[in-house]
């Protein structure tokens, strides 16, 4: 019985040793990692410069709600830098059409929010960088068929986005709770802020996604403005650089796009890049009506084996 008690007792005793052993490595690590991570965040503003409009941080709500959307920009790295890269090539063709429009240039940063300036669909079918749904589109001039798509064109898309934001501020107190509407619909915005007996979008319980809406807006526009502040420092040979392109006008019908792309020197991946409202294999609907882009001479935007 004694000698039963003495192996008992010894392999309790390495039982726990061995338990100390890995809890202390765990804490060692931990202690090692927390030592050589530096977190350093730039001051945010008291006030900023939005649609043209003075915003005042100095409100605690406020100032914390813009830094959760600083903080998730600024620790989600790898997005926030390809969302930087694709500013470069998309804004100037966004910013053409909002100067055109007489739109603040900083709408440009909802299309951002939107879609992470992607040709993007929503699980609702919203498409495209504006996220456009159908009966929006189609109230604005937006053809949307078996064939074609312009939800995902660029300018018309934009064009489009121009037209629903002017409305919706004729009938808003400012660009913030116009934006907002974007998001959670002008009717949406307005009866919430009715039923609390408030008239500004700051002042408004809103549910989380429309609430926070303005700020990840806010927050990206202080970030694209202010990169290096944020730790962004990217060089402007990584930037993605806008497609240089020549305008195709479609004169007759085309049956079949993918062997009509090879009949233009390039191939069908590099059409519907350039062209992403291409939807179908076909232009037959109003040819006439469209123009597709096509790389320049120059442009490296080949079929593969023309680099050799």
């Amino acid at each position: 019985m004694n000698w039963r008690l003495f192996i008992i007792s010894v392999c309790l005793f390495f039982l726990f040793t061995a338990c100390d052993s890995v809890e202390k490595k765990v804490t060692d690590t931990t202690v090692y990692k927390r030592e050589h991570i530096s977190l350093v965040l730039p001051e945010l503003p008291n006030e900023l410069t939005f649609f043209a409009e003075k915003i005042n941080l100095e409100d605690e709500d406020l100032k914390e709600r813009l830094d959760r959307e600083i903080l998730s920009f600024t620790y989600q790295p790898a997005n926030t830098i390809i969302l930087l890269k694709r500013a470069n090539r998309y804004f100037p063709k966004i910013e053409s059409v909002l100067k055109k429009n007489k739109v603040p240039h900083d709408f440009k940063y909802l299309c951002a929010i939107e879609s992470n300036l992607q040709q993007a669909i929503s699980p609702a079918g919203a498409c495209g960088m504006w996220q456009l749904m159908i009966p929006t589109a189609r109230q604005y001039g937006l053809i949307v068929n078996a064939e074609v798509d312009e939800r995902f064109h660029l300018e018309k898309s934009t064009q489009c986005a121009c037209d629903f934001i002017l409305w919706a501020r004729r009938f808003s107190d400012n660009w913030l709770a116009a934006c907002a509407s974007y998001n959670r619909g002008l009717e949406g915005v307005h009866k919430d802020m009715e039923e609390q007996y408030v008239s500004h979008y700051f002042d408004a319980e809103l549910n989380n996604e429309t609430a926070r809406y303005v700020f990840r807006i806010m927050a990206f526009k202080l970030i694209y403005e202010n990169p290096k502040d944020y730790g962004f420092v990217i060089p402007s040979s990584q930037l993605y650089k806008p497609f240089q392109t020549t305008k195709f006008h479609v004169t007759e019908s085309i049956l079949d796009l993918k062997k009509w792309a090879i009949s233009k020197g390039i191939n069908y991946k590099i059409l519907k890049k350039l062209n992403p409202w291409l939807t179908g294999n076909q232009l037959t609907l109003n040819p006439k009506n469209y123009c597709i882009d096509l790389p320049s001479k120059n442009t490296k935007l080949k079929n593969y084996n023309a680099y050799f």
